[in-house]
């Protein structure tokens, strides 16, 4: 559409220099001489040709990034489901965000936004002066022991902090 466009116009100023088509100022509006029309027209296309490469740079670039972290995403996936442990986030209001697999079929609840409390602990109301988030809380990791499903979970946790310093996440790895 741009080179159709150039064209019509570079034809229109060849037309008018040569006479063959000549044109006439509208009244009130200025008359340019077809050589300044052009130099615009030329201006025009050169700086769609140099856009159009930064952009398709740019897009190829975002294709490889892209690619690349999808390969990174499918290294830890593997990663983190061979490990043999549970791993479980928490935001940090204490629900759930994110579980591996090992995670789910110890705990069959295990569902995003379910609390900690009701997934861990099979409790309806949050563990009173919970020591795991008091701990995150403080900075520094905590292991405790929990019993689901007749079962004894030994589950280690520790807080992640948001660019603020802030408790923003719970990284929970349950044995």
């Amino acid at each position: 559409a741009a080179g159709t466009a150039f064209a019509l116009f570079a034809g229109l100023a060849v037309m008018d220099h040569t006479r063959l088509l000549p044109s006439r100022p509208l009244e009130g509006f200025p008359h340019f001489p077809p050589t300044f029309i052009f130099g615009l027209l030329v201006a025009f296309a050169a700086t769609v040709f140099i856009s159009a490469h930064f952009i398709t740079t740019i897009m190829a670039d975002l294709r490889r990034t892209t690619a690349d972290l999808v390969r990174e995403k499918a290294t830890l996936d593997g990663i983190i489901q061979g490990i043999g442990a549970g791993l479980i986030v928490l935001d940090g209001s204490s629900r759930v965000t994110w579980a591996n697999d090992q995670a789910g079929r110890w705990f069959p609840d295990l569902r995003p936004g379910e609390a900690c409390h009701r997934v861990l602990a099979g409790r309806e109301a949050p563990c009173e002066g919970c020591n795991a988030l008091e701990a995150a809380r403080q900075g520094r990791p905590c292991s405790l022991e929990h019993v689901h499903g007749g079962r004894r979970f030994l589950v280690t946790q520790s807080g992640v902090r948001d660019g603020a310093g802030a408790l923003a996440h719970r990284l929970l790895l349950v044995q």
